[in-house]
């Protein structure tokens, strides 16, 4: 009666499932490892119970309020000082970057691909003038209205809401509809620079960004199916026994071998090999993105010296508004590009490249004010969900981390093998 009482009070006790012969509570936990490892000395560690890891996760666990702090090590940890405890007040959960950050790599989905075709279509099928515009060559004749783009509402729409809920099929299609789209004009881009010398541009390095963020995407939608698989699959602590039929072998779902020793053999070797290929995800989107950010500090040096050699001119203008590429981040961005992709520092500089390329879209890609030509409209438009898509793939990587290919990983290597 007392250990039900203690149960219906406490919520981080669960119960063990009751088997004949086996008692259950603290008592039974006790009787069962005292069973198993038999009579121990005095002074000895308790054994293991429900009870015991309900009293150390309590203990574990941070003070209501307090927010993640990267770099937190576990309770044990910090009982006996090797732990570093951060600021908590100002950093978010990872959880929440990772929400954040989806919603910002799907925005460019939404708003560039799905309502710019949209808008396109509408545009072309409403006005005459601008349909006989997309001629080639005047004496050509008249080309028919463009169709309805199911495609993109029918496919990325629903792809770009299902990955924004961190769902692996939807992340999935949109990076394949990405190598569909882009990849015949990034091939071209190549072999252009490859062969005859051509100089890099947008049409190269921001479809590679965009990919690079997508690819972050991805790998934090499979995080996010994984700890869903893994909290469901958990079926309480690995117990070993001869009739044992559950513990790490159900969860782990290995019906051939017994006991949670041949279960964590089992599954150690996939661990593994997951690890390896979402840090091999990590790696590809960290370095696609540095690479619209390099393209960007290189030009903006470009700029700096032909305004040094030219101390008369006013500066890069369209359309008689200023020019958004010219602006001053560009530069950090560029430095805050190059950490990432060598694994420096990854969470800290995810996080202050994340704020930098926000604040350039709400500075310098306002599309809302007034503009004097639609097509400039668009293509400040796409500038401002670009810059937000790559603040959501920083984000992303602000919540996962730079995988075991950074220099944080080989850093931390070291250090535990001092």
């Amino acid at each position: 009666m007392a250990d039900a009482a203690e149960r219906d009070q406490d919520p981080l006790l669960i119960d063990e499932p009751r088997r004949p012969g086996k008692p259950t509570g603290a008592a039974g936990g006790a009787a069962f490892a005292g069973d198993r490892r038999g009579p121990q000395p005095p002074g000895s560690p308790a054994p293991f119970s429900i009870e015991v890891a309900a009293e150390h996760a309590r203990a574990d666990a941070p003070p209501p309020g307090a927010g993640w702090a990267p770099g937190l090590g576990s309770g044990a940890r910090r009982r006996h000082g090797r732990g570093r405890a951060w600021p908590s007040a100002w950093v978010p959960p990872p959880a929440a970057l990772a929400r954040l950050g989806r919603v910002l790599v799907c925005s460019y989905f939404v708003f560039n691909i799905v309502f710019g075709e949209l808008q396109q279509w509408r545009h072309l099928t409403s006005d005459p003038r601008a349909l006989a515009a997309t001629r080639r060559w005047a004496s050509d004749p008249d080309p028919p209205p463009p169709g309805f783009p199911w495609g993109v509402v029918c496919l990325v729409l629903p792809a770009a809401l299902a990955a924004a809920a961190a769902r692996v099929w939807g992340a999935l299609l949109l990076l394949l509809f990405l190598l569909w789209r882009d990849g015949a004009m990034v091939g071209l881009q190549l072999k252009a620079i490859a062969l005859h010398g051509s100089r890099p541009s947008e049409l190269l390095v921001k479809p590679l960004a965009i990919c690079g963020a997508t690819a972050l995407l991805l790998a934090a939608s499979v995080s996010e199916a994984r700890s869903r698989a893994r909290a469901g699959a958990w079926v309480g602590p690995p117990t070993a026994g001869d009739d044992d039929d559950g513990g790490a072998d159900a969860a782990c779902g290995s019906g051939d071998a017994t006991g949670p020793a041949a279960g964590a053999a089992w599954t150690l070797p996939r661990r593994r090999r997951a690890s390896r290929r979402r840090s091999a995800l990590l790696l590809a989107g960290r370095c696609l993105m540095t690479v619209l950010l390099a393209f960007s500090g290189w030009m903006q040096v470009q700029r700096m010296r032909a305004r040094a050699a030219a101390p008369g001119h006013g500066g890069t203008h369209h359309w008689g508004l200023a020019d958004p590429r010219d602006n001053p981040l560009a530069l950090a961005e560029t430095a805050m590009g190059a950490a990432l992709a060598l694994g420096v520092a990854t969470r800290p500089v995810s996080g202050a490249l994340a704020a930098t390329l926000a604040a350039e879209a709400l500075l310098y890609w306002r599309f809302w004010g007034p503009v004097p030509h639609p097509a400039y409209r668009a293509g400040l438009r796409e500038g401002f969900f670009t810059a937000l898509a790559l603040a959501g793939g920083s984000l992303l990587l602000a919540s996962l981390g730079g995988g075991a290919i950074a220099v944080d990983a080989a850093i931390a290597a070291a250090r535990k093998q001092q």
